[in-house]
C-alpha cells in the first residue's frame, strides 16, 4: 500500500501534514467575512466533507453522497456535526 521508496514513517508524516494543511484551510473558511459556497456533485468525503461543513451554504446535487469512512476510528469533523447540527442529530449521523 506504500508507494515505493517510502517508508512507513514517512508516509505517517506526509499525512499528518496534509491534516494540518487541511485544518488551517477549514479554519481559513471560517474566518472569511464573505460568504462561502460548496457546490458538492458526486461523492464528498473524509476532507471534503469537512471543507462543505466548514462553508456558509452547501448546495448538493441529487447524486451527491457524504461520508466519513473514519467515523468508526473517531473523526477529527466529529466536532463539526454537533456544533452544526446538534449532538442528537450528531449522534444519529455518524
Amino acid at each position: 500500500m506504500l508507494p515505493k521508496g517510502t517508508s512507513a514513517a514517512a508516509y505517517i508524516s506526509r499525512s499528518l501534514h496534509r491534516d494540518r494543511e487541511l485544518v488551517r484551510t477549514q479554519t481559513h473558511i471560517f474566518e472569511l467575512s464573505i460568504p462561502v459556497i460548496a457546490a458538492v456533485h458526486g461523492w464528498c468525503m473524509g476532507g471534503g466533507t469537512w471543507l462543505a461543513l466548514s462553508c456558509d451554504i452547501t448546495l448538493a446535487s441529487a447524486d451527491a453522497v457524504f461520508a466519513q469512512p473514519e467515523v468508526r476510528q473517531i473523526s477529527n469533523s466529529s466536532f463539526l456535526w454537533t456544533l452544526l447540527a446538534g449532538h442528537k442529530n450528531a449522534l444519529r449521523y455518524a
